[in-house]
């Protein structure tokens, strides 16, 4: 063993407990290969180092490569962890696991979570000295992953050690900012050890796995910090990722007939679009208030008061897109740790905003038992001391069901009984085939604790404009206004003249759109009749069909091979709750033509399946 590999091993990386994979950002890129690679790993000396092969070396054209070989049972999300931390390279990995014996917490240094080096290690500052030349020595690290491939504590019975070497850094002393201060070792993420620390370590047997090949960041980039906690329970919202993954098949040129989008495929009416521009063509580019501009307030209160009976005035009106009005109001009525209620099958957004408020999402059965109407029995029985408050949403997304007055005078009974503030989704008022819509904040007694949220996307075929408006009490919109203050400003102004425009102008426009709904919701309805194991509920409102299925497949599977192999998009009713499962969602807001289509490869598709 050479004099620089001796004083290569006298480093040590530092273990930070608790933490996580943090690589010394300070440190200089390498005028090399930046990984040498040991050969065979016996426990003792390094061995000799050999370059790389020039096809390892970063590429222009694309982020540098890292091939893992002869790995078994790790996974990708592991060993990318592998890779961020040795950087670019071909490396021959070796497998080792801990085994219990006495004295292997005080070999490693767990005691002090610390690696420390037997005669001082480089770092400008401490004792020993750079290798010559002035180049820093080499390092070598494993990291330690848990039979699922997690980052695991070195001590853990079973843990798999990746083991590589990282070669030497060019450049002088690093910061002293990312170096222990004593020691002079760079900190290390939880899961990684020094690989001649590991208690044993045991050559892969060749040829029984498959190399991986990964793409890993630059050596530059830090390996990326763990996001807030508050993110944890909240996925990507299946609709939007659905509607992307679509869209991307559609751009290959594939055949894909989508009932998943609740988006209407009607323009948007000219003189709506014309209003719009004559804004931009007077200059409205600029910042308005963040309640909205009076125009638009005053014509939404005075819409309030003539169809939905509620007494609001322009100063209890916030313009914004829906979604963010309803996420506006859960994060300034609740506080982290209190309960906020609402249907299960609901809108699939409605849980996720809660989390991000820090509350707790509960959801209430609301099921086809009772026509996807919620109960007040079901409500009262799912309150408790820390529910402050409920989300309704009629017509409803996704069934289409519209609450009788019986239902929303039990709704509002319960709210008032026990002091919880009601937030009303009516997005899909307009859109209406039986029944009569009614705005809970219209009942005696409801107007206070009641925060009504309203759109232009379905009714007038606006979802790419983000226009919409929040209506409570004077007083309660003025605090309201703030979380809109602190986040988004406002809404452009030009956008909210085309609102304007859209309240006051011909009525016609909204009962055209809203006939066509109601022939393609007969026509989709007559085509579920045909389609065995499909029991329908016909909706009252809105554009969808939730239909409940009877085959032995979870909905998830049955949406994916419907796109994979019908080449139908449909979203499965999972997303919508537990109570959604085994149904799923059917969009008619497309032409009939694509409803004639689309569902006669779903009969064809699933009446195969029953064979």
């Amino acid at each position: 063993m050479g004099g620089a590999q001796r004083r290569a091993r006298r480093v040590r990386w530092h273990h930070r407990p608790g933490g996580d994979l943090h690589a010394p950002v300070d440190l200089p890129r390498p005028t090399h290969s930046p990984l040498r690679v040991r050969g065979a790993v016996r426990g003792h000396a390094l061995g000799r180092d050999r370059s790389l092969p020039e096809d390892c070396l970063p590429r222009a054209e694309g982020p540098p490569r890292l091939r893992l070989r002869d790995v078994r049972g790790l996974c990708v999300r592991a060993l990318s962890l592998a890779a961020t931390a040795v950087g670019p390279a071909e490396a021959p990995v070796s497998v080792c696991r801990p085994v219990r014996r006495s004295g292997w917490r005080s070999r490693v240094g767990l005691d002090e979570r610390v690696f420390r080096p037997r005669r001082g290690a480089w770092d400008g500052e401490s004792r020993g000295r750079s290798p010559r030349g002035g180049s820093p020595p080499a390092h070598r690290a494993c990291v330690v992953l848990d039979d699922d491939g997690e980052s695991a504590s070195p001590r853990r019975r079973g843990a798999v050690h990746v083991d590589a070497r990282v070669g030497p850094l060019q450049g002088g002393p690093c910061s002293a900012r990312r170096w222990d201060d004593t020691h002079g070792v760079p900190h290390l993420p939880r899961g990684l050890v020094p690989a001649d620390r590991c208690p044993t370590r045991r050559r892969a047997p060749p040829g029984l796995v498959s190399a991986l090949r990964l793409c890993t960041a630059p050596r530059s980039a830090p390996p990326m910090r763990p996001v807030a906690a508050r993110l944890k329970p909240i996925g990507p919202s299946p609709t939007v990722r659905l509607g992307a993954l679509v869209n991307e098949m559609k751009r290959r040129g594939e055949d894909v007939i989508s009932f998943s989008v609740g988006e209407p495929d009607f323009p948007t009416p000219p003189h709506i679009v014309a209003a719009a521009k004559k804004a931009l063509d007077a200059g409205m580019t600029k910042y308005v208030a963040p309640a909205g501009i009076p125009e638009l307030r005053e014509a939404i209160a005075d819409k309030m008061k003539r169809e939905n009976g509620v007494p609001c005035e322009p100063g209890g009106i916030i313009v914004a897109p829906t979604k963010h009005a309803i996420f506006l109001a859960i994060m300034g009525l609740v506080d982290p740790g209190e309960e906020v209620l609402f249907p299960d099958p609901g809108w699939v957004s409605y849980a996720p905003m809660a989390h991000l408020a820090g509350a707790k999402p509960v959801p209430v059965t609301a099921d086809e038992t009772t026509g996807f109407e919620l109960t007040a029995n079901a409500l009262e029985a799912a309150i408790t001391p820390r529910t402050k408050a409920l989300v309704i949403n009629s017509p409803s997304n996704p069934a289409g069901s519209v609450f009788s007055k019986e239902t929303m005078r039990g709704i509002c009974d319960v709210v008032a009984d026990r002091d919880l503030f009601l937030i009303s989704d009516e997005i899909y008022e307009k859109i209406l085939y039986e029944g009569t819509h009614l705005s809970p904040a219209s009942f005696g007694g409801m107007f206070d604790r009641t925060v009504t949220v309203h759109g232009f996307s379905k009714t007038y075929s606006m979802t790419g404009w983000r226009l919409g408006w929040l209506a409570a009490e004077a007083s309660l919109a003025k605090q309201l206004v703030k979380v809109q203050e602190h986040t988004i400003t406002c809404t452009p102004g030009f956008i909210q003249m085309a609102g304007v425009a859209a309240l006051e102008g011909p009525a016609s426009v909204v009962r055209g759109m809203v006939d066509e709904f109601r022939a393609r919701r007969d026509l989709m309805a007559a085509e579920f009749a045909s389609v065995p194991g499909f029991h329908v509920l016909r909706p009252a409102g809105a554009f969808y069909f939730f239909p409940r299925y009877d085959l032995d497949l979870r909905s998830d599977e049955l949406a994916e091979r419907l796109l994979t192999e019908a080449k139908v998009a449909v979203t499965p009713g999972a997303a919508f709750g537990e109570a959604g499962e085994h149904h799923l969602r059917f969009s008619y807001a497309c032409s009939r033509e694509d409803i004639r289509k689309g569902m006669a490869r779903v009969r064809d598709f699933v009446r195969a399946l029953r064979k």
